[in-house]
């Protein structure tokens, strides 16, 4: 199969292209070529600039299965003032409608794209389990990925199933929120955020990966996908399951006025609030979790790096 990655030099994306090198070819697409090269490093990968001629970009494309997008900036890496609201979301639409009019212009018919979305799509849900058939909630998480799956609509142009990626939050060694959490715990300095009671949808990175090739693979799959383990923990669960994992007591928390003190609204809903979401649509499609369970999955991740 040959697949388009854009958002390919994230987390994710590099994770995923080592699950897909071997058995696709694949073309990567973003801002900056060399910089993909580097992070990336699979000399055996077309990577390409935007800034290239439609026409040669095209021909790079031509024959393509498949288009994985992940691109957007990270949700919680600055404060949100309204410039940053305005990136994070245009950051998301805008290569939607790039590759939608770069594909049209090409005549490329796909058989499938995958789009990424998130779990703040359900907003803070503290008192509710939630699935795919749940409603938007409140708040600018839920704003944004209700605009960003709206902008997905167009790739309905260029292919008959579009799947989208409600992801929650992944846990990785490489990066993301785990390191930030484990490293205070390590340092005898951690503690739960706020009242700890927020509802965390987690999922371990290799079974984030391992969801998005099931989807791209089965035929059937199309929609909204909720990507995040069977079974959500609040903050404070988390935050003890690290510290068990790293023998570590947990005693140190960290008031809620701080964090918004600090980083405003951004605090509130990506640290302060959450959902406990089920992956039902993929449970039923008999996807197995390598790590259903967060302490197995801790454990994977933080040993023996921490030890």
């Amino acid at each position: 199969m040959k697949i388009i990655l854009s958002g390919a030099t994230g987390l994710i994306g590099k994770a995923l292209i080592k699950a897909l090198s071997a058995d696709h070819q694949l073309v990567v697409i973003g801002r900056n070529r060399k910089h993909a090269m580097q992070l990336i490093g699979d000399s055996a990968i077309d990577y390409v600039d935007w800034s290239l001629p439609v026409d040669t970009l095209a021909a790079v494309m031509a024959g393509s299965n498949a288009l994985i997008n992940l691109a957007g900036a990270g949700i919680a890496d600055k404060r949100w003032t309204e410039a940053r609201k305005n990136e994070l979301i245009s950051s998301r639409i805008d290569p939607v409608y790039k590759l939608t009019c770069l594909l049209k212009s090409a005549g490329i018919q796909l058989n499938v794209v995958i789009q990424a979305s998130a779990i703040g799509y359900y907003g803070n849900r503290p008192k509710e389990v939630v699935n795919e058939k749940s409603r938007r909630g409140n708040g600018f998480l839920s704003e944004i990925t209700e605009i960003w799956e709206g902008a997905a609509s167009e790739f309905l142009h260029i292919t008959d199933r579009v799947v989208m990626l409600r992801t929650g939050v992944v846990l990785a060694r490489e990066g993301g929120a785990l390191p930030k959490l484990a490293r205070p715990v390590a340092l005898f300095a951690g503690g739960r955020l706020g009242s700890g009671k927020q509802q965390i949808s987690w999922i371990h990175l290799e079974d984030e990966v391992r969801a998005i090739v099931h989807l791209l693979h089965n035929e059937s799959s199309t929609g909204a996908y909720n990507l995040c383990a069977p079974h959500p923990v609040s903050q404070a669960e988390l935050i003890q399951s690290v510290g068990k994992v790293l023998h570590r007591p947990v005693w140190l928390p960290v008031p809620a006025f701080i964090l918004t003190s600090f980083m405003g609204r951004m605090a509130r809903e990506v640290l302060l609030e959450g959902n406990a979401a089920i992956p039902e649509k993929l449970l039923a499609e008999d996807f197995t979790f390598n790590f259903a369970e967060v302490t197995p999955a801790l454990r994977n991740l933080l040993t023996p790096q921490y030890d």
